[in-house]
């Protein structure tokens, strides 16, 4: 990682003046919050309204900011069809089971399930991909994710329901 700021390598622009330590900093600050913040979104607002509202305005300021860089968009129907139907279910879905787990178990524990993400894609790439699980990812694999375990482990009180667990994952 270099202390390079962005706009040396990329190009310009504001994000791109910012040094990288502090772009990760504020990337691991806005995704660690992320959980609690559903917690507390889910106390007054019932999780699929939060969930579709998170997921429209993130789609509403991407749409804005690919119309503006003049970005390729869909032209067909078909084309718009396949948009909106992986937009809702590997945005939409997996948003709205986020939220509903934060509604039913804690937020360390739902931070914890994310993040086991990594660890199903590297159990199934060899059957989907032909891909190998090396030494090396293995244990990238267990230290990623005993670090979460460890960061999230304090979060951990309180019921667990075995459904919010099932939408945690």
């Amino acid at each position: 990682m270099s202390d390079q700021p962005a706009s040396q390598r990329s190009g310009g622009g504001l994000i791109a003046s910012i040094p990288l330590p502090v772009l990760f900093c504020m990337v691991a600050s806005f995704w660690g919050l992320n959980t609690v913040a559903m917690r507390v979104a889910g106390r007054s607002v019932p999780p699929l309204t939060v969930a579709a509202a998170r997921s429209l305005l993130g789609g509403t300021i991407l749409f804005a900011i690919a119309k503006r860089r003049r970005a390729d968009r869909p032209r067909t129907r078909e084309e718009w069809f396949w948009v909106i139907a992986l937009g809702l279910i590997m945005t939409g879905a997996s948003t709205a089971c986020l939220f509903l787990a934060a509604k039913s178990i804690p937020a360390g524990l739902v931070a914890i399930l994310t993040n086991t993400m990594p660890i199903f894609v590297a159990v199934l790439a060899p059957f989907m991909l032909s891909e190998r699980i090396t030494a090396r990812t293995a244990v990238g694999l267990v230290v990623g994710l005993g670090g979460t375990v460890i960061v999230a482990w304090r979060a951990i009180e309180g019921n667990v329901r075995p459904l919010g667990i099932v939408y945690g994952l």
